[in-house]
């Protein structure tokens, strides 16, 4: 989702999200295998907040590739709840 596709379809997410996301995994990946070990809290929490940013940059990524395909789908999200 992060290269494009010439005469297909351009990427999916900026470099910006792509980074905020890999970062997400690889400490999923990282913690996932601790086998146990106990999690700092304060990292955790700043984790968090990193997946809500990353989170909402992924759902503007996914809005600019929606008016790409469909420039009305723009009314039809803006419907939408926010969350």
């Amino acid at each position: 989702m992060h290269n494009d596709f010439p005469g297909v379809r351009e990427r999916v997410l900026s470099d910006e999200t792509y980074r905020a996301l890999d970062a997400i995994r690889a400490f999923r990946h990282r913690e996932r295998n601790s086998y146990g070990m106990s999690l700092d809290a304060d990292i955790v929490e700043e984790r968090v907040r990193e997946a809500v940013e990353a989170f909402e940059m992924f759902r503007l990524d996914i809005k600019r590739l929606a008016l790409t395909l469909d420039p009305s789908a723009m009314d039809e999200l803006e419907k939408r709840p926010k969350d």
